[in-house]
């Protein structure tokens, strides 16, 4: 029966093209958030060194990385995308999940 068969005219390839430039799929990736979900967020969380990265809500086209510290604050650091970079603490980094490689092991 060709009804059945998947490479009858009903089935197309599509091809799926990722901007280099398109956001991270992580966990720690949370998009378009304000500051105050994002302090929310990690209070719940409760752990100290917990952190997100989000899209700035007063700047397009940056991000926050939002970090718990061990004295239960919220600190918030501006992450500056420019050229396909991203730049904090006067480091550049290729993508924000090498940046997160960075932090992570320092």
């Amino acid at each position: 029966d060709e009804g059945d068969s998947l490479d009858g005219p009903e089935y197309e390839e599509e091809e799926v093209a990722i901007p280099l430039n398109a956001p991270p799929t992580n966990q720690w990736y949370h998009g378009k958030l304000d500051r105050t979900i994002a302090e929310e967020r990690l209070r719940q969380a409760g752990k100290p060194g917990s952190y997100l990265i989000r899209e700035s809500d007063r700047r397009p086209g940056s991000f926050v990385l939002s970090f718990l510290s061990k004295t239960n604050v919220v600190n918030h650091f501006r992450i500056i995308a420019m050229c396909g970079d991203y730049y904090i603490g006067g480091r550049r980094f290729s993508s924000l999940s090498d940046l997160i490689g960075y932090y992570s092991h320092v």
